[in-house]
């Protein structure tokens, strides 16, 4: 679903301000035609609250390893909120890190008006999919299971926490071992519930995970290949091609960009 600028509701915008060296600041014209910005120094829990935004934004110079790490606690804090990160540093590692951390989007200054429309668009798919889904919520609900596990399986599966693991550390190597440890299984027994389960072995659950988060990344027209497979924990991006044709039927560099890539882990 892509969202026209010029017939959706202007969104709403928080702004942190991070930077270190550069005491003032313009917000970049092409979010400030589409948006109602509240600009804050520094990050402040209260603003979400008081200002309910669609998107917040984190604006660095040259990020600190302390300033990431309080805006990757607050995206754990507020998972349910698109956050993009606009920095006038340039690197391949800041934004494999950034995208790990589930950032929308990783934007270097200067920010063109078609990387803000990009951004802009996909938050506004993800605002109207919140609304919708609320309006849809029952007054008492249980937490929402992964798409990946049927709703008929109850939160007493034994799976459960292997889906979790994956979801949280898809782009880490992860073993068997691993996932047995943490639904308390032997690695075995494990490996045999969960093919029955998805008719898949681990390994290729995890493989075909990291292939949706890239399909989920690669819309961004602006996406590099290289950049995308090591974010979703590929090591060569020779091999990511080669796994991404294999299982979209397309290569990644030809779907640069496309709103409608997606891809079923389990389909």
């Amino acid at each position: 679903m892509v969202v026209s600028t010029q017939n959706r509701e202007r969104l709403k915008a928080l702004w942190f301000d991070l930077k270190a060296s550069v005491q003032v600041s313009e917000t970049p014209a092409s979010f400030a035609r589409h948006c109602t910005i509240r600009r804050h120094n520094g990050i402040d829990v209260r603003e979400v609250e008081s200002f309910d935004p669609d998107v917040i934004v984190f604006e660095f110079d040259y990020p600190s390893r302390e300033d990431m790490e309080q805006a990757a606690a607050f995206k754990l804090r507020h998972a349910n909120v698109p956050m993009i990160a606009v920095t006038v540093q340039h690197s391949e590692a800041l934004a494999v890190w950034f995208f790990r951390k589930k950032f929308l989007d990783f934007l270097v200054q200067p920010v063109t008006s078609s990387e803000v429309t990009h951004c802009l668009n996909e938050v506004a798919r993800i605002t109207q999919l919140r609304r919708v889904q609320e309006r849809r919520r029952p007054s008492q609900q249980q937490s929402a299971l992964p798409p990946e596990v049927s709703l008929s399986q109850g939160a007493s599966n034994p799976l459960l926490p292997a889906i979790s693991l994956i979801e949280s550390a898809y782009f880490d190597q992860l073993t068997v071992t691993q996932a047995a440890d943490v639904c308390s299984l032997q690695p075995f027994r494990f490996g045999r519930l969960f093919k029955e389960e998805f008719g898949l072995d681990f390994r290729e659950y995890v493989v075909r995970y990291r292939i949706r988060e890239a399909c989920r990344l690669l819309r961004n027209p602006n996406a590099q290949v290289a950049e995308v497979a090591y974010a979703v924990g590929f090591s060569e991006p020779s091999y990511f091609t080669k796994t991404f044709k294999r299982l979209v039927g397309a290569k990644p560099s030809a779907v640069v960009g496309r709103q409608d890539l997606e891809f079923a882990v389990t389909g």
